[in-house]
């Protein structure tokens, strides 16, 4: 599988353990692209599902077991990958609730 994502997009993904030294370093994720060597900026390394949040949002509380339902990004914003979109998307111009006002 490895081989032939590598092969098809030139690059792959991997989770091994963080570089990071601190206290607090679990799994970090890493690239590998053998073919090309470097990986180019602007390059799509992979999609993650969730729903996008601003940082004025207030985030969820963590669990007590740890296991936060979201991942923070480095710029502040936050991805929920417990939240599901609903679909059919609401038209450009409306909200979500007026399209469940429609249901």
């Amino acid at each position: 599988m490895r081989r032939s994502v590598e092969s098809e997009v030139g690059h792959y993904l991997r989770v091994k353990d963080s570089l990071i030294e601190h206290h607090e370093a679990g799994k970090g994720v890493f690239v590998s692209c053998k073919r090309q060597g470097i990986v180019l900026p602007g390059t799509l390394l992979g999609l993650f599902p969730g729903v996008i949040f601003d940082p004025a949002m207030p985030e969820p509380p963590t669990p007590k077991n740890n296991v936060r339902p979201y991942l923070k990004r480095h710029d502040g914003y936050w991805l929920d990958y417990e939240k599901e979109l609903p679909y059919p998307m609401p038209a450009p111009g409306e909200n979500f609730e007026d399209l469940f006002n429609k249901f």
